[in-house]
Formats: structure tokens, sequence, C-alpha cells
């Protein structure tokens, strides 16, 4: 195994994220957590096994069952394993592993860089400031194009903190206009 093939590998199968998790006591509300998942099919465990191994044995594997599909009618649903990462001096490994290589997908490249950022605002702490907390949740919108249900968009998450002028006027989410013009400080 070398950082190439395991490029390709995180090209297929990787993901990497940054999560808002709702957390009473911080400076607003919520909990900042970056993560790198590796996710496949629990047959091939043996494959996250020698990734972590590769990697220093940093992070954890975790079985994700599917029997609640199964039950579902969903009789081809199988079992997964993931190997997720979370620490930040961990993570940093693997920046410092896939910095240097060339991604073939551009989303990808795009979803690592601002994965990069979100990492070196929180390794600075700069988190617990609304610029560098808005700043992550502005990135993250950028990651992953593919519209999750569960996750909140930008101008939700800035609107809980300090709702926009636009937000204020029409009452909505500014999400199809434009973001910097609310990140910036709402001005229409």
């Amino acid at each position: 195994m070398d950082s190439r093939w395991l490029l390709g590998f995180i090209e297929g199968e990787g993901c990497f994220s940054v999560g808002f998790i709702r957390q009473k006591g911080t400076p607003f509300g919520y909990q900042i957590k970056a993560m790198f998942i590796i996710k496949i099919t629990e047959s091939e465990k043996k494959v996250l096994e020698k990734i972590r191994s590769y990697l220093g044995g940093i992070g954890n594997i975790y079985f994700e069952s599917c029997e609640l599909n199964r039950t579902k009618g969903m009789i081809n649903a199988n079992d997964s394993v993931s190997f997720r990462v979370t620490h930040l001096e961990e993570l940093e490994k693997i920046i410092g592993l896939l910095k240097k290589e060339e991604f073939v997908s551009e989303q990808k490249r795009l979803d690592f860089k601002n994965w990069v950022r979100c990492i070196s605002i929180l390794k600075n702490k700069k988190h617990l400031t609304k610029k560098g907390f808005l700043e992550i949740a502005y990135l993250r919108s950028k990651m992953h194009k593919r519209k999750q249900s569960n996750k909140k968009g930008f101008c939700e998450i800035k609107n809980e903190i300090e709702p926009c002028e636009i937000y204020k006027k029409f009452g909505k989410s500014c999400a199809n206009l434009e973001l910097n013009k609310c990140l910036l400080g709402g001005s229409e």
C-alpha cells in the first residue's frame, strides 16, 4: 500500500466531513466535529484494517448493522464497517499524507481543501469566535454538493446565531441568494 493507492481508495469510498452537534454550554450552541471516514461493506473489513495499520493505528473501525433496512424489505442491504478518525492530531496526519497528492476528482479535492481549512480553524481555536464559527459553517456548505436532509445549511446555522437582514425581511433562508452577502453581514 502507498499514498497513491490510498488516495484512490479515499476518492471512491472516503469522506471528509464536518459536523455540527447541538451542545449546550458551547459559545454558539454547537460542538463542531471534523471527521475522516471510509465506509465499505463488512466483508471487506480487512481492507480498513490495512489502511488503519498503514496510517499508524490512528482512528477506529466500527461495525454498522443494516438489520433495520432488511426488516423494512431491503433484503440485499449489507452490513458495513467504517474507519473513522476524529482527533485533530490524527486528522493532521491524514492531511500531511494527502496534501502533496494530486486528486483525480475535482469535487473531492475541493472537499479536502475546505476540510483542511476547517481543521486549521478548529486547531487554532478560531471556531470559538463568531467569525471562525461561521466560516466553518460556510466552508461546510460548499462540501458534499449532494444535499443531505439532516444537514443544516450555512444560513440555517447563521440565522440561529444572528439573523441576517434577508432573513429578517423575508422570513426565509438566503440559501438561494449569495452566501457571501449573508456571511459578510447580511446586506441586501
